[in-house]
């Protein structure tokens, strides 16, 4: 019912032209506190949208098609790469930009993620500020 609503009030600011609607980042991560973490700090900036799995995190992007996707790689390597394969599948998500959130002991994944088309790796710890700065340069690089 609720997603039901949520497009709905999507659809009306559309048709309204509702200029001031925050962009969207969907943020994907299986562990709750890193994604309160990450709302935290973007929920002033923009509209955030939650997935915990690989299945939600489909769903939601297709359905709300985001302006942003934040994936924490702690999904196994296998899962993070096939997750950025089936963004880049489906055609009304596949040009959206992706930001990878890595440990520095995953370095050696960070190659193979570019070769997903991924736009941008954030090391973990990071601040809030590091994270915002690395989203507007992903928006940028996709102007």
């Amino acid at each position: 019912m609720k997603m039901i609503k949520d497009l709905t009030e999507k659809i009306l600011s559309f048709i309204k032209g509702d200029k001031n609607e925050k962009q969207e980042i969907l943020l994907i991560d299986h562990r709750f506190q890193s994604l309160e973490f990450l709302k935290n700090a973007l929920c002033r900036r923009y509209k955030v949208l939650i997935a915990q799995d690989k299945e939600e995190a489909i769903s939601r992007a297709r359905l709300y098609k985001p302006s942003m996707i934040i994936l924490n790689c702690r999904l196994h390597k296998e899962a993070t790469l096939d997750l950025c394969a089936s963004f880049r599948k489906f055609y009304e998500i596949k040009n959206v930009p992706i930001l990878i959130i890595a440990q520095e002991a995953e370095t050696g994944k960070i190659a193979e993620f570019y070769t997903h088309e991924i736009d941008g790796v954030l090391m973990e710890p990071f601040t809030r500020k590091e994270l915002l700065r690395q989203i507007q340069a992903a928006f940028l690089d996709r102007r």
